[in-house]
């Protein structure tokens, strides 16, 4: 029986839609842990091996600026699916030795998978959003988030294995499997009859500009990683250039565009403030992950074998986390608790700096890691409940592109900042004999607890919501002065409010009383 809108249990939707970030993340987390072996077995430089993890993360990010569209006029569900398949086959084909022994090949592949990201990571909580039960909505978006360490935790385990006992290969067809199995599911239980906008149509010149412009802002940063890939002038010009295209992108999108890519109402202040949450909290996360086998090998002086114990354990955080944090959001607004995490994320940032300049320690590091990762997995959890929450039905396909483009964005933006930190106090690291330098990773972290002070101060700047009634902080005055979406306050029926979110209030017929 297929699901029905509005209808779902938040448990079985999130057994199908849950596997969708599975996938993203298992595909980028079993090509970075085997990134070594495929670069040794296919003679490749550092630069070549790197845009095997590259190609995914620019695509993804470019895909995000028509899928938007695209799904209002054929609807999320069918889009999820599409997205999908096409990660299954990508997948599935590396199989074949004139493709993993090719690196070319082996990068269109590559490449072919993250399209199907750029689709299925923008619907999935739209699907959510549209099927779940009124009130339920946090448990999907919960589940969700957890596949992420819960990815990492079976890559951590497997891949290292996997590739030196039968291929890298096989990891992309574990993949691929899983894939496969996951739009089978779809294709049983999700509605793709559902209500759809025909007149929806893509603005192409919008949708060229936010292409151009993130593609040469993607590429100059990713470049900052790799010394010998292009001039420094040329990349400090794509960034640059990439930056003033979106600039441009954005006016034109909001004062001349009859299709907008985003409509004016979701480009709030609010929200804004939100997506900017998740871009620095996704920066910190990904900039700290890529700095774990150096950090094993190289501070800990342990075998880089451990990186994989050190992540499997980590990622386990988000079984306690994640209970914790819906029960806070029951009791506390959202923006007292963001304030806490900005604040605990940062301290941590300034310990791990100081851990490994003066006690470097297995121990130590495990536990803070550890923390930290529950720590992020609560803010995703928070930031994107937050997001859709108060979105009207109407804008949450626009939603989720705007969650998955910052999180992305956010991403290259951590790995970039870890990069160019460390190079810069470490001149060793230009040198094919490297002698690491505790400092650099230390003004690393230093850096990121700098970017916890932003996150801080921008989560005070949070506004409060109708949902957020009768909890732990709650003051009318600053709700009525929040910028938000007009349906926000007047009670609209297309609001999907979560049931956690009501406090001592009732939902009748759509409406807060």
């Amino acid at each position: 029986m297929r699901f029905k809108v509005h209808e779902t249990n938040p448990i079985k939707l999130s057994c199908i839609t849950a596997l969708g970030p599975l996938i993203g993340m298992m595909s980028s987390c079993q090509a970075n842990t085997n990134l070594n072996v495929i670069k040794n077995l296919l003679q490749l430089s550092t630069a070549q091996a790197s845009w095997l993890l590259n190609i995914e993360t620019l695509l993804a990010v470019i895909m995000t600026s028509f899928v938007g569209k695209v799904s209002e006029r054929i609807g999320c569900t069918l889009i999820l699916s599409i997205g999908t398949l096409i990660c299954a086959i990508s997948n599935l084909l590396v199989i074949v030795p004139e493709i993993y022994n090719n690196y070319l090949m082996l990068l269109l592949f590559r490449g072919i998978s993250a399209i199907g990201i750029g689709f299925l990571a923008p619907a999935t909580m739209p699907t959510n959003y549209m099927l779940v039960q009124p009130g339920k909505l946090a448990i999907t978006i919960t589940i969700s988030s957890v596949m992420i360490p819960v990815a990492g935790i079976l890559v951590a385990l497997s891949a290292g294995m996997v590739a030196s006992s039968i291929g890298f290969q096989y990891m992309f067809l574990f993949v691929g499997c899983i894939s496969l199995f996951t739009f089978i599911c779809q294709i049983i239980w999700l509605p793709y009859d559902i209500q759809k906008n025909k007149r929806a149509k893509i603005d192409f010149i919008g949708v060229s500009l936010m292409s151009i412009g993130l593609c040469s802002l993607v590429i100059g940063l990713l470049s900052f990683s790799e010394k010998e890939f292009i001039p420094l002038w040329a990349k400090i010009l794509l960034s640059l250039g990439g930056f003033i295209i979106l600039i441009i992108f954005y006016f034109y999108d909001q004062k001349k565009s009859s299709n907008k890519v985003f409509q004016p109402q979701l480009l709030n202040k609010t929200i804004l403030t939100s997506a900017t949450l998740i871009l620095i909290v996704q920066a910190a996360n990904f900039g700290e992950r890529y700095l774990t086998p150096f950090n094993v090998v190289y501070n800990i002086k342990y075998k880089n074998e451990m990186t994989g114990v050190i992540m499997a354990i980590v990622c386990c955080s988000a079984f306690p986390f994640s209970p914790i944090t819906n029960i806070l959001l029951k009791k506390v607004i959202v923006k007292r608790i963001l304030i806490i995490i900005g604040m605990l994320y940062g301290l941590l940032m300034l310990l791990n700096g100081f851990m490994f300049l003066y006690f470097p320690s297995f121990a130590l590091y495990t536990v803070v890691s550890f923390i930290n990762m529950g720590l992020f997995l609560s803010a995703v959890i928070i930031t994107q409940t937050y997001n859709f929450a108060q979105c009207p039905q109407k804008y949450n396909q626009q939603m989720g592109v705007l969650n998955h483009l910052m999180a992305q964005i956010g991403n290259v933006s951590g790995i970039i900042l870890a990069v160019v930190i460390q190079v810069s106090v470490d001149e060793n690291l230009n040198t094919p004999d490297i002698q690491y330098d505790p400092l650099s990773v230390a003004a690393v972290y230093w850096t990121f607890a700098g970017l916890f002070v932003i996150f801080v101060l921008l989560a005070s700047r949070l506004g409060m919501l109708p949902f957020e009634r009768g909890k732990n902080g709650y003051i009318e005055r600053e709700m009525s002065q929040t910028e938000s979406f007009e349906e926000s306050f007047i009670n609209s029926d297309e609001m999907v409010f979560t049931e956690q979110f009501q406090g001592e209030g009732q939902i009748v017929e759509g409406y807060y009383i």
